[in-house]
């Protein structure tokens, strides 16, 4: 370990316990990262979810098996049952320390997570699988803040996301959270910002950079024959491209809304960023701290692109272009580094990922910026021999991003 990080920790470890936290007992939970693993791996979820259940059958009072089966029901689109285990988890027990942290962790990190589906909140267990850290999550709800209890930590990650059912709660974390003894990464005043139209509006005017303006509308005022096509709608709080639609003319729209049961829809114009072949390349960078870091790279014939059903997996030629995308990053960061430094200067999130295309003039399109989108290194090792090696750089530079960010409350330079 790098000697002024060891120096900075054991500095910190002299610091005392505040009194405005209480020894928890916490119940212990496997999290996210494993479901999401066996997921990937196209292993058998189904099975793993009986086996939960059952555990929880014999044995009623297990938190954390009640929330892990919550979160593997989750997994597997059952979202009302995995509600169900939830509620169950939390009426036993609101704080969850993940199965696997270091047992001899450098830093403790508290997780502030509100209840809900699992793009409620950032998925920071993902990456820091294997770091040196404690992670405890407690899950908050709103207008339960007052009596409010946790355990001792070193920093706060504030891990809420922004979404129309979480806004009030960020609003009374954004008070109770102001003169927290502890450092609070991801502040929720700079993460309620994250609403895609708020984003749109934060970020416009930036040399290098196109962010289609986002117009939120309800369903009474979204008229068909009035904007400007093609276009991009979605509903409010949508995720992974649910009900994300391009357009192309009014009765598009038309036939969209009829099948689209939603109040209120975000509409953005389209900006066609395929490439000369006829491509489209999304990538995905974070911000920590505001040093940019490569995530992946997707490459599609489709204009929506996702990594999991963009071809990565099938197509060894679409894995090498991620690779040497990952490998020339300096490059790219040459050409947008002093786009990239503005973005994260208006964010104010010493965590957030963003997602990108570069136009065939060179400017770089955004589509979204948040810090709950999930990245990790559970993807095959023997088709992404290369991953490993770049999130292992990003989980470092998160780690140590939480340990600089701890040394400053704790009077460490």
């Amino acid at each position: 370990m790098d000697t002024a990080l060891t120096i900075k920790i054991d500095a910190m470890q002299k610091g005392t316990e505040h009194d405005a936290f209480v020894s928890l007992e916490c119940a212990v939970c496997q999290g996210l990262a494993p479901f999401l693993r066996m997921s990937l791996a196209g292993e058998d979820l189904i099975a793993k979810a009986g086996e939960l259940m059952e555990r929880v059958r014999v044995c009623p009072e297990d938190a954390g098996s009640w929330r892990d089966a919550s979160i593997a029901l989750s997994c597997l689109g059952q979202a009302e049952l995995a509600q169900q285990f939830l509620e169950q988890a939390l009426s036993l027990c609101t704080h969850y320390k993940i199965q696997g942290s270091a047992s001899q962790p450098i830093l403790r990190v508290l997780m502030l997570m509100q209840p809900g589906e699992l793009s409620a909140n950032t998925p920071l267990e993902c990456l820091l699988e294997q770091a040196p850290v404690e992670i405890v999550q407690a899950l908050v709800t709103s207008g339960q803040l007052s009596s409010l209890q946790v355990p001792e930590h070193d920093v706060l990650f504030m891990a809420v996301a922004e979404s129309p059912a979480s806004q009030n709660l960020l609003h009374e974390l954004e008070l109770q959270l102001a003169s927290w003894p502890r450092p609070v990464i991801n502040t929720p005043q700079a993460v309620l910002g994250m609403a895609r139209d708020r984003v749109a509006q934060l970020l416009q005017g930036i040399e290098g950079l196109v962010v289609p303006v986002t117009t939120s509308y309800s369903r009474a005022t979204l008229q068909p024959s009035v904007l400007a096509y093609p276009i991009i709608i979605r509903p409010l709080g949508s995720q992974a491209g649910h009900d994300l639609a391009c357009l192309q003319h009014p009765d598009e729209l038309i036939a969209y809304l009829h099948k689209v049961q939603a109040d209120t829809f975000y509409v953005a114009p389209f900006v066609d960023y395929a490439d000369r072949q006829g491509l489209y390349a999304k990538m995905r960078i974070a911000l920590i701290d505001g040093e940019p870091w490569p995530c992946h790279r997707a490459l599609s014939a489709h204009w929506m692109v996702h990594y999991v059903n963009a071809g990565m997996y099938e197509d060894a030629a679409k894995r090498a272009q991620e690779l040497i995308w990952m490998q020339t990053f300096s490059a790219f960061l040459e050409r947008h580094v002093v786009t990239l430094n503005e973005v994260a200067e208006r964010l104010q999130l010493p965590y957030v990922l963003l997602d990108l295309a570069e136009l065939q003039d060179g400017r770089l399109l955004l589509f979204e910026a948040d810090p709950a989108m999930v990245v990790h290194a559970m993807d095959s090792v023997e088709l992404f021999p290369y991953k490993q090696v770049y999130m292992g750089q990003l989980r470092e530079a998160v780690v140590a991003s939480l340990v600089r960010h701890a040394g400053d409350v704790h009077g460490v330079s």
